[in-house]
């Protein structure tokens, strides 16, 4: 079952764990930014199907979130496991994040820099 924890998943932190775990220009780092970004994908689901769908339905969505988030939770403990600092400075994280929970972003409604 879910934890209310993973459904305010905080992009912002993710960010910074990633840009400490591994390099930018890595696989690994790919791999880290695909798992946050179907953190938040399986979020948005959620937030829509708890809004116009059935209780069934947001049930599912919200195990899904729980499942992204666990996966992004078992990512960074493989590479911090790996014991070679690959990763950037803390510093050289994006520090203009906004220090909030999950960013609901739809298609076309992307910010001035792309961004959600």
């Amino acid at each position: 079952m879910y934890d209310n924890l993973d459904l305010e998943f905080n992009v912002a932190e993710a960010v910074e764990q990633l840009h400490r775990a591994a390099a930018p220009n890595s696989s690994e780092f790919v791999d880290g930014v695909r798992l946050v970004f179907d953190v938040c994908g399986w979020a948005y689901l959620y937030a829509y199907a708890r809004r116009y769908g059935g209780g069934g339905t947001a049930r599912r969505m919200a195990e899904n979130v729980a499942s992204a988030a666990a996966a992004f939770r078992r990512w960074l403990d493989s590479t911090a496991r790996d014991g070679r600092p690959t990763g950037a400075a803390p510093e050289a994280a994006p520090a203009a994040m906004p220090g909030t929970t999950i960013t609901i972003c739809r298609k076309g409604e992307a910010g001035e820099n792309g961004a959600c």
